[in-house]
């Protein structure tokens, strides 16, 4: 966007300024549309601090990149020219350090919340092993003691019960 606010106090065709009007719109744009978006999304107040600080630097230097394009619009060339190297350009660096800042508070957090993850998924995991070594422990529990009342009820061990009923079919 720097680029086009050189050009426009530049140009002197009046298509080259038309052209990077239009560019220095869009760019604006590009930019203005997602941090309100990011707005709906940032809840720690850290974020929000971040973002508004952003969106400050972005308002102050569309101010000054629309102040150059007046003074193109008055012809003023040399004023518009000054302040596009001076202080527009200084709002441009301060917006994108700004910028910088909360990709930065966003990056950390995703990797905070990355390692979160990562150990709530260990101890689930863990937690799932131990539960599925004690249900096995549980059904060898279960059947030992199914196995014990049943043969107790028949009498005897599993091999008589099978020869004693092996006798009585055969007669």
């Amino acid at each position: 966007s720097m680029a086009r606010i050189f050009q426009l106090s530049l140009a002197t065709d009046k298509e080259q300024i038309s052209k990077a009007k239009d560019r220095i719109e869009a760019n604006t744009k590009g930019f203005l549309e997602p941090l309100d978006k990011l707005e709906q999304l940032v809840y720690l107040p850290e974020g929000k601090t971040l973002l508004a600080k952003s969106k400050q630097s972005a308002s102050e230097y569309v101010a000054l990149s629309k102040k150059v394009q007046s003074l193109v619009d008055e012809g003023k060339k040399d004023d518009a020219t000054k302040l596009s190297l001076g202080d527009t350009y200084t709002a441009l660096q301060t917006f994108a350090k700004s910028l910088r800042e909360f990709s930065d508070f966003q990056q950390k957090l995703a990797a905070d919340n990355a390692e979160e993850s990562k150990k709530d998924y260990t101890s689930t995991r863990a937690k799932l092993i131990w539960l599925g070594i004690l249900s096995v422990l549980i059904s060898f529990g279960a059947a030992f003691y199914i196995n014990r009342y049943l043969s107790k009820q028949i009498g005897g061990e599993p091999e008589e019960v099978v020869a004693f009923a092996s006798s009585v079919a055969s007669g």
